[in-house]
């Protein structure tokens, strides 16, 4: 899919010929998505599995993830608008060794933040503040070493509203590098009662959803007439 958004994009760029004030985004997001649910049902798994885990390592929370973001936006005078796509994404694994049969333990899962959204950013000099509506879907996979067994534990929607400051740490012609901290609120729950299943919870709480708070920052290369 990645593969496909950048030559797309490049594609569209190609054909513009980088006339007026059209500009590619390609860059690193480092975000971090903090769910209480999340802590809940993997604190649960660790002390459901605590004697066999205890050699080993238990299962992390979410926490930090990271991936790539991509856009095209066109520029005008004070501002820009943008269409964006991004990814970021975090493997967490925990294993161990189960008491008497001395049997290995290994669970590994990957979570993953994507979306797109439609950006409009005020520019100053060498700063910019944006604001974006988008829609973003959480998702959760089992990892089961080079199988095809992997599946899909959660794909829940969320629409969010992401606030934006930038920076320009380096500017030429046709090129500029921006870092660009943010803030993304999400408008609707996120469901976690498949999580809290796959980590063997019996008893799923009847309120199994939250709303994830989920802020970081890109470092953003823009390629186009700045």
């Amino acid at each position: 899919m990645k593969k496909n958004l950048c030559l797309l994009i490049i594609g569209v760029c190609f054909i513009l010929q980088l006339n007026g004030q059209v500009n590619l985004k390609i860059g690193f997001e480092s975000a971090y998505i903090s769910s209480e649910q999340n802590r809940m049902a993997v604190e649960a798994f660790n002390d459901l599995y605590a004697e066999t885990l205890v050699q080993g390592k238990e299962m992390p929370n979410l926490n930090f993830a990271n991936g790539l973001s991509i856009g095209l936006g066109y520029k005008w005078d004070y501002a820009r608008i943008s269409a964006n796509w991004h990814g970021a994404s975090r493997r967490r694994q925990a294993f161990g060794e189960v008491p008497v049969t001395e049997a290995s333990f290994e669970r590994e899962v990957r979570y993953r933040m994507s979306g797109f959204n439609l950006k409009y950013e005020f520019l100053y000099e060498r700063y910019s503040l944006g604001l974006a509506a988008g829609r973003d879907v959480l998702n959760m996979t089992t990892l089961i070493g080079s199988t095809a067994n992997d599946r899909t534990i959660l794909n829940e929607p969320t629409y969010n509203l992401k606030i934006s400051l930038g920076m320009r740490l380096i500017t030429s012609e046709r090129v500029a590098v921006c870092i660009e901290p943010f803030y993304t609120y999400l408008f609707n729950d996120i469901n976690h009662s498949a999580e809290y299943l796959y980590y063997e919870q019996a008893n799923v709480p009847s309120n199994s959803s939250d709303r994830p708070h989920y802020f970081g920052f890109q470092l953003t290369f823009y390629n186009g007439i700045q």
